[in-house]
């Protein structure tokens, strides 16, 4: 017995029950005629073990195009915070002339 699961995906498939073989017992009541013939006469008939249909189960599950491409995250381009202002070169300006001086002044003292 075969049957449609679409939780599986599409092609593989799965035993869900295992199938097993009936047994059926005959007794017979056997003689032996005059010219040493057999004849065997039906006494009953049972079974002995049902037999159990085997189950399998067929995916039939489509994945989604979307579903199957991995999300990738893009990253945000981040940007450092613009420092550069007219005001700053004069600072540099300033601070280098403020270093020369000490520098000049430090020289004129060891003389």
């Amino acid at each position: 017995m075969t049957r449609e699961n679409p939780q599986l995906p599409k092609g593989p498939s799965q035993i869900v029950v295992v199938g097993v073989n009936g047994r059926h017992t005959i007794f017979y009541s056997v003689s032996t005629t005059a010219d040493s013939k057999e004849e065997r006469t039906l006494v009953n008939g049972a079974v002995s073990q049902e037999g159990v249909a085997q189950v399998v189960e067929v995916g039939t599950a489509v994945e989604k195009a979307e579903q199957a491409k991995p999300t990738i995250a893009k990253a945000e381009e981040k940007q450092l915070p613009a420092t550069e202002s007219p005001d700053s070169a004069g600072l540099v300006a300033v601070g280098l002339m403020a270093t020369l001086a000490a520098y000049g002044l430090s020289k004129k003292k060891e003389d």
